[in-house]
């Protein structure tokens, strides 16, 4: 029993690990977006 709830607990750390990573990639790529549209604002 120990065993089983060992290993879903490790998986449960993975997913977590995942989405935050996944969150991360998503915020990042937004930022990026920001910052051109800023710049095409400064240029004009």
């Amino acid at each position: 029993m120990k065993c089983i709830l060992h290993t879903s607990s490790n998986t449960h750390r993975v997913d977590t690990l995942s989405s935050v990573k996944q969150n991360l990639h998503i915020s990042a790529l937004y930022f990026e977006k920001l910052v051109t549209i800023k710049r095409h604002v400064v240029m004009q």
